[in-house]
């Protein structure tokens, strides 16, 4: 009996562990109303047009080394990564270049999420950068957000959900302005899977660049064995099963 009982525990140690497949890794963009959306493994977004995943990797999105045009904007090298702890969850997003090549001002908002990541969590650190180049007058501002609740961010250009921990904004006064945030880590006290959402809103000014911007937000998960220490605590209270049941 002592022994299935040992059993029984290895298997729900193997199967509670974090199955990152199952989450939900999204990007949604609009610029001056043309609307466009992402999704991990192309499993299916609605908001306006298609931008195709041709990263094969799961929780991984890369759109490739051609140019995306979006309405006025054209997107050159992008990039989105969910990473799963144990030791660390960690949201990212990047881009080469996004450039207005219209004669209008581009407005809009870039939002990309992910949920499922692992708990428990005390402090989350978050820093954004980039170059605006050409820009002068242009204006942008970076947000980081979590959500205990695990909602799904990034179904629209403007969904966020959960709690603001940082926010961020620039205008360039300057033909090259460098942006850069990195506040002190924020206290998140989460227990459950919980969700990240990076938002970015701009107003890039025609001909105006906005040079290898990325964001990332990451958080240590706290007092959780590593998935060899977890099989080797199974394997050892087996043994201890069998030894018991010798003598």
């Amino acid at each position: 009996m002592f022994k299935k009982l040992c059993l029984t525990a290895l298997v729900a140690i193997l199967v509670s562990s974090p199955r990152p497949a199952d989450a939900a890794l999204l990007l949604a963009i609009d610029t001056n109303g043309v609307q466009a959306c992402a999704s991990d493994q192309n499993t299916g977004c609605s908001f306006g047009g298609v931008i195709l995943d041709q990263n094969p990797n799961v929780n991984q999105m890369g759109f490739g080394n051609l140019p995306i045009q979006i309405g006025g904007l054209e997107v050159l090298g992008s990039s989105q990564t969910a990473t799963y702890g144990p030791p660390t969850n960690i949201l990212n997003t990047a881009s080469f270049q996004i450039t207005n090549n219209s004669a209008v001002n581009q407005v809009g908002n870039i939002a990309i999420s992910a949920t499922g990541f692992t708990p428990p969590i005390s402090f989350t650190s978050v820093s954004g950068s980039g170059t605006l180049q050409l820009a002068t007058g242009s204006a942008i501002t970076m947000e980081w957000w979590a959500d205990p609740a695990n909602g799904q961010g990034a179904e629209t250009s403007t969904d966020r959900p959960g709690t603001l921990l940082h926010s961020c904004s620039f205008t360039a006064l300057d033909s090259s302005e460098a942006l850069a945030c990195a506040p002190p880590d924020i206290a998140t006290p989460y227990g459950a899977p919980y969700s990240m959402t990076l938002y970015t809103s701009f107003n890039l000014t025609p001909g105006g660049t906005l040079v290898g911007r990325s964001q990332t937000e990451l958080a240590e998960v706290q007092g959780v064995p590593e998935p060899a220490s977890m099989i080797l605590l199974g394997l050892g209270m087996v043994g201890a099963g069998i030894i018991r049941r010798r003598r």
